[in-house]
């Protein structure tokens, strides 16, 4: 398995020039999707960056694992980033998870499932009794069908998407096949999950936090346990 990490967005919400860089309780914020990575142990890593201050930050090599870049240069959504490293996975299964968050979670019991059920994809996901957390990420209707940031949360289940995804190594023909969002213009990886023949929800425990906000890089650098 390789992992992936989009990380090429540009922090305007955070308030930051390189968010991937911001410091979160003495660390990067990039380096806690990376030690999620090798808790998995994933040996290669691919980061989408925006410039090449990751890089320049990281270099090529973080605790024994591999790190290959790759420049997003025009921003066309999370799809189209994570396509630009499918001649450095193709053939593989692939973990992505998204550059912002932070999780201390039960990743391995969720690479078990994936693995010991033959998944196309399971996405990570955590039960809410606020449907209304379910706006600013992605959720789930009944009959499986995945939406990003519903209007409408009624019709959804209780599990909040959390940007963590694991694919078999078709996970590139469904990127290919996945049509441009209608309202955004751009092609996002939610919409890649529907394409999948077998696909499902894992559902995650522990703590985590998607740092976009001044307000939740706060609220992480006052977290102990992340």
């Amino acid at each position: 398995m390789i992992g992936v990490i989009p990380c090429a967005g540009n922090g305007i919400r955070l308030g930051e020039t390189s968010k991937p860089l911001t410091k979160v309780n003495g660390k990067l914020l990039i380096e806690y999707p990376l030690k999620n990575m090798l808790d998995l142990g994933i040996k290669t890593v691919v980061i989408i960056q925006n410039e090449k201050d990751i890089q320049n930050e990281l270099g090529f090599n973080w605790n024994g694992i591999e790190i290959k870049y790759i420049t997003q240069e025009k921003k066309k959504g999370s799809a189209h980033a994570i396509y630009l490293a499918k001649k450095l996975c193709e053939g593989e299964d692939t973990c992505v998870i998204l550059g912002d968050i932070i999780s201390d979670m039960n990743l391995k019991e969720m690479k078990d499932k994936f693995y010991s059920e033959e998944y196309g994809c399971l996405v990570g996901g955590m039960y809410v009794d606020n449907k209304e957390l379910i706006k600013k990420s992605y959720g789930i209707y009944g009959n499986g069908k995945f939406i990003e940031k519903p209007k409408d949360v009624s019709k959804l289940t209780n599990i909040l998407g959390l940007g963590i995804f694991m694919f078999n190594y078709t996970l590139f023909d469904m990127i290919k096949i996945t049509p441009k969002n209608k309202i955004k213009k751009e092609f996002d990886i939610i919409d890649t999950l529907n394409k999948f023949k077998k696909s499902g929800f894992f559902i995650l425990t522990g703590n985590y936090i998607n740092i976009n906000t001044p307000e939740e890089l706060k609220e992480a650098n006052g977290k102990n346990n992340l």
